[in-house]
């Protein structure tokens, strides 16, 4: 909440950009399988946001889900680990506002797909 603000005109009201509820939660599974293969998700979800300072606008809630998977194996030149990770971020490709800042409202990503290697030595 809003304090000692100017003449006490937002005084009690909610800040800008501060969601009322924010919950992630996230898991992982190792497959019995596929040795080396691990399964993930996410779900995130971001309360409604105030845009301005009087509490007139905001930004609505939203959800996101997000799903990958790695795998690890064994290098064959040296024996350590490798991981190759690849994930879909927003998998539903939603529309939605991310965030609320100044006044500013921040259009999330559309769904994003992301591959990443790494490599011990």
């Amino acid at each position: 909440m809003q304090e000692k603000t100017q003449g006490g005109v937002n005084d009690g009201k909610k800040a800008i950009g501060v969601p009322t509820v924010t919950a992630n939660i996230g898991a992982e599974w190792d497959t019995p399988f596929v040795p080396g293969l691990t399964l993930t998700s996410r779900v995130i979800y971001t309360g409604s946001q105030y845009v301005n300072a009087t509490n007139t606008l905001s930004i609505p809630e939203w959800t996101r889900v997000d799903l990958g998977a790695r795998y690890t194996f064994a290098s064959p030149w040296n024996g350590k680990p490798i991981v190759v990770r690849a994930s879909v971020e927003n998998v539903a490709n939603q529309a939605y506002w991310a965030s609320a800042y100044s006044g500013v409202i921040t259009l999330a990503a559309p769904r994003t797909y992301l591959v990443s290697t790494t490599f011990n030595f």
